[in-house]
């Protein structure tokens, strides 16, 4: 398996962010699962042993910080 990791910020919410990769996970037929707490949320997927991570929190003042990890 090959790890990848990127972090980034952008000034789309939390939420908005989940909902992208959420999107693309359902297209991609994943298996996924995700969890929210205080404003920050985390989505998990699997399609046999392609794994992603996505965490999302809130910025101070508006937008988010994001983090991707993958492996195939």
């Amino acid at each position: 398996m090959r790890p990848a990791c990127v972090s980034f910020a952008t000034a789309t919410p939390a939420d908005r962010v989940i909902d992208w990769f959420f999107t693309r996970a359902r297209g991609d037929r994943l298996a996924f699962d995700h969890g929210e707490d205080q404003g920050r949320h985390l989505l998990t997927g699997a399609l046999g042993r392609r794994r992603f991570v996505v965490h999302a929190a809130p910025r101070p003042g508006g937008g988010a910080d994001a983090t991707l990890l993958s492996s195939d």
